[in-house]
């Protein structure tokens, strides 16, 4: 996974959002990306607590309004 990401990131990706079925699978995804750098452009939403994970995915990804603060 950081492999490709960091791939992507050298070839042009800006922002990425990750949508997840549960919370658990969200604090690790995000530990993951803190430990490796991905944090800096990736979001993680947990599909299964928020409504409206979709708008606020494209806002991240569009805006660059971050569903974490």
């Amino acid at each position: 996974m950081q492999d490709g990401q960091k791939l992507y990131k050298e070839k042009g990706m800006v922002r990425s959002v990750v949508i997840l079925d549960n919370v658990i699978t969200k604090m690790q995804f995000r530990r993951i990306g803190k430990e490796t750098g991905i944090y800096e452009w990736e979001r993680y939403i947990d599909a299964s607590s928020v409504a409206d994970w979709e708008k606020i995915g494209i806002d991240w990804l569009s805006k660059g309004i971050d569903p974490d603060k």
